[in-house]
């Protein structure tokens, strides 16, 4: 279900860094500041899902919208039509041509990853070190922040999340979430453009 894959590997704690303030201060401040600058975004968007307890890959795609005062959005062009809006504490889905709401806190791992994705893109993660094991690695160019529930709740739904960003710009390249039952979705975003006007209707169904 595309609603469950987003919102939002074996946890393995990373060495050093894992701890709940584990992000450098540096990177944390350099995520703030392109964030604040960073006032619209629209790129691609890449969505490769694993589900439990089948082979194959499904590949979906689309493109990103997010707009700091109003909302973002994944609207899919595969499948065509469907669409999944995050607007402050609702998650709208519109799926074959039907729409639903769902209130993010009814559902734990859609209020955990809708948090992830919305400090992403804000740049405000101080709400990372609740609840979260985090560990932090630089590699060629990208600051990759990785994260491990430490509440039950949270624990049955979610293995880890992982964060993946370019260090040039400070944007979300990549989100790789991985379920407590074996589900896994990764999230890919390319082509990015900032600052751009973004159409109010882009976050309605």
């Amino acid at each position: 279900m595309k609603i469950a894959s987003l919102l939002f590997i074996p946890a393995l704690l990373l060495s050093g860094l894992t701890a709940r303030a584990g992000l450098p201060a540096s990177f944390k401040e350099r995520l703030a500041e392109a964030s604040r600058e960073n006032r619209t975004i629209q790129c691609d968007f890449t969505q490769r899902k694993q589900v439990r307890r089948m082979k194959n890959e499904i590949e979906l795609k689309g493109r990103f919208y997010y707009d700091n005062s109003l909302a973002m959005a994944l609207d899919y062009t595969v499948p065509e039509g469907d669409k999944v809006i995050i607007r402050n504490d609702r998650i709208i889905l519109k799926t074959a041509g039907q729409v639903t709401q769902t209130a993010t806190s009814a559902n734990p791992m859609l209020q955990q990853v809708a948090l992830m994705i919305r400090a992403s893109m804000t740049g405000d993660l101080s709400q990372f070190g609740q609840g979260w094991q985090i560990g932090y690695t630089e590699k060629e160019g990208v600051g990759e922040v990785k994260m491990v529930p430490e509440s039950k709740r949270a624990r049955k739904y979610i293995d880890s999340i992982t964060l993946c960003f370019d260090l040039k710009d400070m944007t979300l390249d990549r989100m790789e979430l991985c379920e407590t039952q074996g589900g896994r979705s990764v999230y890919e975003f390319r082509n990015k453009r900032f600052n751009l006007p973004v159409d109010p209707a882009r976050f309605n169904p």
